[in-house]
């Protein structure tokens, strides 16, 4: 049971796709799933491990796991205490990037230090439809 997408064209066994931890969580709890493979979110995970739905890993079948990165697995402790029921599968940051020519156009500024920039509504979109918004929505614009 894996996100939407994750597996999708690589010729891995029967598996389910579920939009939301609370959608995968919902098929879990019922019971009975039949799955021996399952990717929750960490809190996920931490709620299943609490409601008995997760079972502790046999680590004497997971040869590889003394490779995994100790400061990685020190993270998953927070969702699976003792690390007993997971392994950390994907691990990353989100990174932003935005052309600084038009973010200083819109803004005044070529460094974007804060995320307000996106999310605050004060800075991001003060007027939906004014050249400022329209220079920030350019500068946000997906690279191809």
């Amino acid at each position: 049971m894996v996100w939407a997408g994750l597996l999708a064209g690589c010729g891995a066994g029967k598996y389910d796709v579920f939009d939301s931890s609370e959608v995968l969580m919902t098929r879990l709890l019922t019971g009975n799933s039949g799955y021996d493979v399952v990717v929750p979110s960490g809190a996920a995970t931490y709620r299943l491990i609490q409601a008995g739905v997760l079972k502790k890993l046999d680590v004497s079948k997971l040869k590889n796991r003394g490779n995994l990165d100790p400061s990685i697995m020190h993270l998953v402790v927070a969702n699976d205490p003792g690390n007993e029921h997971a392994v950390p599968y994907l691990h990353g940051t989100t990174g932003i990037g935005y052309n600084p020519d038009l973010v200083e156009k819109a803004l005044g500024t070529r460094m974007i230090d804060s995320l307000s920039a996106v999310f605050d509504p004060a800075v991001a979109a003060p007027d939906c439809g004014s050249p400022r918004a329209t220079a920030l929505a350019k500068a946000a614009r997906p690279l191809r």
